[in-house]
This record gives C-alpha cells, sequence and structure tokens, in this order.
C-alpha cells in the first residue's frame, strides 16, 4: 500500500504483481516442503508411544501426503477433508496464501477510494460472520472443534464437521485479516499524511483497553463450561460464539496494534517492542513447522 500510494503505476504493472506472489511462494514454500519431506521419510521409523499405539494413523499420515502433497504446494489443501490433508496443520498456510492472494483487491479500493475500500472490508467481515451463523446452524455443529461436549462416538463426526466447513476454510477465517488491513490502512494514512492524533484522555484509553481484555477473556474464557460439559449450548448460542470468538478476539488485537503505532499503550508497547522478540520473530514460521511433529515424537 506504501508503494502504490508513493507511484500508482505500480498497482498497473503486471510484472510487479508478478513478483508480489512470487515473493511470497519462495519466502514459504521451499523450508516448508523441505519439512514436508523430512515429515514423510521419517514418520514410518517412529517407534514412541503415540506411533506405537495409533499404527494406523501413522500409516494414514504418510498415505495423505503421498497422495495430497501437490495440495501443500499449491496452498490449497485447505479445500480437502482434514482425514485426507498432508500434515494437518499446515491449512493455515493455505488459508494465509489465500490471503495474500486477494489483499491486492481491498489495498487497491482503499487506494483509490476509502470509502468504497472500507465498505468492502466490512462487507466482507458481515459475510465471513454471517457464514460462520449459517454454518453452524445448518450443520448443527459444536461451538469449537476441540471439546468434550459430546459423547466420544458422537464427538468424533462433529468435530470432524466442524474443522472441515468452519475451521480450517478462508471464508470463515477472513475477519483477523480484514481488520488487519483496515487497521494498517489507518495506521499508513496517519504517517503518510503526517496527521498529529491528540492523545485521548486516559479515562478514555483505559476504557478502550478494558473492553479489549474483556473482549479477549470472553474468547478464551467464555467456553470454559461447555468445554467441560457443565453447561448445554443451544444451537443460537454455539453459532454466536463462534462468529463473536472472531470478532472480539481480532478487535482486542487490533487495539493493542493501533494504541502501540499512536504511542498510547505505555508498557505494553515497550514489552512488545522490545528487541528481545526478533530473533524468537524470525524462528517463528519454523517453529509453527515442526511443533506438531515434536508433539507426535
Amino acid at each position: 500500500l506504501q508503494k502504490v500510494h508513493k507511484d500508482p503505476a505500480h498497482a498497473r504493472s503486471l510484472h510487479n504483481w508478478i513478483l508480489y506472489y512470487k515473493r511470497r511462494w519462495l519466502r514459504l514454500a521451499p523450508t516448508y516442503l523441505l519439512f514436508i519431506g523430512f515429515y514423510v521419510a521419517w514418520i514410518p521409523r517412529m517407534h514412541g508411544a503415540y506411533a506405537s499405539a495409533n499404527p494406523e494413523v501413522m500409516y494414514q499420515a504418510v498415505k495423505n501426503c503421498e497422495e495430497n502433497w501437490w495440495m501443500n504446494i499449491l496452498f490449497i489443501n485447505n479445500f480437502i477433508s482434514m482425514n485426507d490433508m498432508c500434515y494437518g496443520i499446515t491449512w493455515y498456510l493455505s488459508v494465509d496464501m489465500q490471503f495474500y492472494w486477494i489483499a491486492p483487491l481491498f489495498l487497491i479500493a482503499l487506494h483509490y477510494s476509502w470509502k468504497s475500500g472500507v465498505a468492502s472490508a466490512v462487507f466482507g467481515i458481515i459475510l465471513s460472520a454471517s457464514s460462520i451463523i449459517f454454518l453452524i446452524v445448518h450443520f448443527d455443529l459444536p461451538a469449537m472443534g476441540f471439546n468434550t461436549f459430546m459423547a466420544p462416538g458422537d464427538m468424533a463426526e462433529l468435530r470432524l464437521n466442524f474443522l472441515n466447513y468452519v475451521y480450517v476454510k478462508p471464508w470463515t477465517r477472513c475477519i483477523p485479516y480484514l481488520v488487519g488491513i483496515l487497521s494498517g490502512y489507518l495506521i499508513v494514512q496517519v504517517e503518510k499524511k503526517n496527521i498529529s492524533i491528540r492523545r485521548p484522555k486516559t479515562k478514555y484509553l483505559l476504557v478502550c483497553w478494558m473492553l479489549a481484555t474483556a473482549a479477549a477473556l470472553v474468547h478464551v474464557f467464555g467456553v470454559y463450561n461447555y468445554i467441560r460439559d457443565t453447561s448445554t449450548w443451544g444451537v443460537a448460542l454455539r453459532s454466536i460464539y463462534a462468529a463473536y470468538s472472531r470478532i472480539g478476539s481480532t478487535a482486542a488485537v487490533a487495539w493493542v496494534v493501533i494504541a502501540c503505532s499512536f504511542d498510547w499503550a505505555g508498557p505494553v508497547k515497550a514489552i512488545l517492542e522490545h528487541p528481545l522478540w526478533r530473533p524468537l520473530g524470525r524462528l517463528s514460521f519454523c517453529t509453527y513447522l515442526v511443533h506438531y511433529f515434536v508433539l507426535l515424537v
């Protein structure tokens, strides 16, 4: 977005768009595919407690990669069942890449008309939340994929349905991305136009921090009794929570980002911007890739 602001012709160059997608693929794919190869080669040689107790699971893991590895290369493996996915946790990489593909549509709209850009992003957020509610109600799905609310026999099927229909699909995951685009646009515009935003009164900032904290806590602990099987939720409450969990947690994070950018975060900004996090941040992608394999081992 900053490049387009500096040079509007940047958005009309096919070469620039090819580089935009090529760089992203090259940043992720080599390490990603190298690890998948290691994973497929090593899984049959595992003899730990989990592998010994679940040999059929390990066999299926290798078979899935042998049959569907090409979907990982194209970053579309989240469009098949979790039971058939090669290294199931990589659904997130596909969703992230798919959002990267469509992000220019919103960024260009924001560049040429901030009203149409904001409207399209808000419309996308509403559609995403509506799709979550519809899917939960239509398929009578649980509020989340990982709980003990259902009996074991029912849990497997309902959990799989939740994962396949809601958990890994881009149209149910786009809310954080769209809110992030809007937040980034706000920050870039303030910096570009050198706008001086007067610091709000402390009491107003405290209210915002309290609301953000409350939104995050409801997202995390709102399902406590539901998970512990001490509360029965109807389909309406399940669908509302599933949609809220995307919006509430995202709003909380967006506030932290904006508050830090405008120097309204006090010690929170000092902690989050500490140089200590930089080397750890560079390790996050590889850590994400290997963490599930480590759990299996």
